[in-house]
Order: structure tokens, then sequence, then C-alpha cells
């Protein structure tokens, strides 16, 4: 998958949304989610840290806290410690060089034991996996 580039290309594509979208306040909120001046997350989100692709770090848990998620400390330890190699094995077996809406089932079906192992760890539900992945 790409990363969002580090040009002023995101700020001209919020620009053209702005434009484009035909849903009251939609077009605000969206260009709002990509400015690093006001209250919404989004450019930090992708942004704070580090973000190694294989492996879940506290940068990637407190990206996700900025998205009102609240981490249990079980949780935490889970995610860092005690099944971090677990969790870096099947981050490492998602494909990150094609984009999602080109994705092929197949590429889908090597997330569902990342997802299935997320969402059983107690208080880890499908918005804070879904949030997880998404980082």
């Amino acid at each position: 998958m790409t990363s969002l580039p580090a040009n002023d290309s995101v700020p001209a594509a919020a620009q053209r949304l702005r434009g484009t979208l035909k849903v009251p306040g939609l077009a605000q909120a969206v260009a709002d989610y990509f400015c690093p001046t006001d209250a919404f997350a989004g450019m930090t989100f992708s942004d704070l840290g580090r973000n190694p692709r294989d492996q879940v770090i506290p940068d990637d848990l407190l990206a996700v806290s900025l998205l009102d998620i609240a981490w249990r400390p079980d949780a935490v330890r889970q995610l860092l410690d005690i099944d971090s190699a677990t969790v870096s094995r099947l981050l490492a077996a998602v494909r990150d060089d094609v984009d999602l809406w080109e994705v092929s089932d197949e590429d889908l079906d090597a997330v569902d034991p990342l997802w299935d192992m997320l969402t059983a760890i107690p208080g880890v539900g499908t918005a804070t996996a879904s949030k997880l992945l998404a980082r």
C-alpha cells in the first residue's frame, strides 16, 4: 500500500474533494480531517512517530488513541509484549504493495487471522481493530 506523500498533494486533494462532494457539510469535514491545525487527527494519525509495517509499537497505539480509542492495560501488554511476535508475523503476511481498492480476495483473506486475533483481545472491538489496521 502506498503511504501518504510528504508534499502538497494531500491538501490539494482535500481542496478538490471539497469542490465535488454533494453532502452538506461533508466537504468541510473532509478538509478539516486533513488540516494539521484542526482538532481532527487525520494527518497526525498517519504521521505520528515511527510506523513499521510489520510491528505494532507504542507510536501506533498513541496514534489510534487520537481517534477516541482507549486502550486497556492488558490489551497493550498483549500487543506490545505477549503476542508481539505473532502480530508481527501476521502483519508481514499482509501485502503492502497494492492499494486497498485493487486487492484480490486472497489478499484480503491474509488479513483474517490478524483480525481474528485482534478482536479476540479483551477490549479490542471492531472499531479499535480497524483503526489499528489502518495505521
